[in-house]
């Protein structure tokens, strides 16, 4: 009787420690796919930015190249009108 009542209490225990460690498995699993997901976010809108500081970086560079030739053809304009003026 005595031994058949330790076995019982012993697949009690069995049981609840094997419940725990699926809790505690099932807990880091969570854990791990919450991470998961957070750097997925986070490396899309690295994604994001770099996709962005490219496009400003080149939206800049055409702006200045057009400024460039705005003021070659200001200074191409400024030279015809002073050698007119010294031709005269």
């Amino acid at each position: 009787m005595q031994q058949s009542q330790t076995s019982i209490h012993s697949k009690i225990l069995d049981r609840q420690v094997d419940i725990q460690k699926r809790r505690q498995e099932e807990e880091r699993r969570r854990e791990i796919a919450e991470e998961n997901f957070f750097i997925g976010c986070v490396h899309k809108q690295m994604i994001n930015d770099r996709k962005q500081k490219m496009e400003l970086k080149m939206r800049q560079a055409e702006e200045l190249k057009r400024t460039w030739k705005r003021q070659i053809e200001v200074n191409k304009n400024k030279n015809k009108i002073l050698s007119a003026m010294y031709v005269q």
